[in-house]
């Protein structure tokens, strides 16, 4: 058989060069302790009273409610609830979700400059207001956005991130 020729190249790279270089470039005020809660009303609520994310909840509801009525439809006809559009809008909640932790937590420590961060052992809880599904999607993608987030954050910029209990994570 033939090679794939249309297959295309993948690279490597290593981002020990620019990792080294942002950990450098990093200024923590030393001794500087924050910690935050995961809420939906507002992404984060920090110990230093920020309120990160406001308004996060009613784009989540927005996308909720085009998933739902997809959903609704097809299961009216009695075809697969997953259509090209609802994949599109799934993976539109993704993107969403991902661009605004990153954004919030970059956000967030380039004005506080911590040297630790401290965390609740919690990810999202089931949301009286949202769909099933949407939870679902919730509790898999924004925790492991936040990890994400948290653990660039260790290797990047030498910040130590503690989990602790969820109770007084903030105070």
């Amino acid at each position: 058989p033939q090679p794939d020729r249309c297959r295309s190249q993948q690279m490597v790279v290593d981002h020990a060069g620019h990792r080294a270089q942002e950990r450098a470039a990093y200024k923590p005020i030393p001794g500087k302790v924050v910690a935050f809660d995961l809420g939906m009303a507002t992404l984060l609520a920090t110990s230093e009273g920020d309120l990160l994310g406001k308004g996060w909840q009613a784009r989540l509801e927005r996308l909720d409610s085009l998933l739902q009525g997809i959903a609704r439809g097809q299961q009216k006809r009695g075809l697969p609830v997953t259509t090209p559009r609802y994949r599109a809008l799934t993976r539109q909640l993704d993107g969403f979700l991902k661009t605004e932790i990153f954004r919030l937590v970059n956000a967030w420590v380039a004005r506080v400059r911590p040297e630790k961060i401290v965390r609740e052992a919690v990810g999202f809880h089931l949301q009286p207001g949202l769909s099933k599904r949407l939870n679902r999607l919730l509790s898999r993608f924004g925790k492991r956005y936040l990890d994400l987030a948290l653990k660039r954050l260790e290797s990047t910029h030498g910040i130590v991130v503690e989990t602790r209990e969820a109770a007084y994570s903030s105070q």
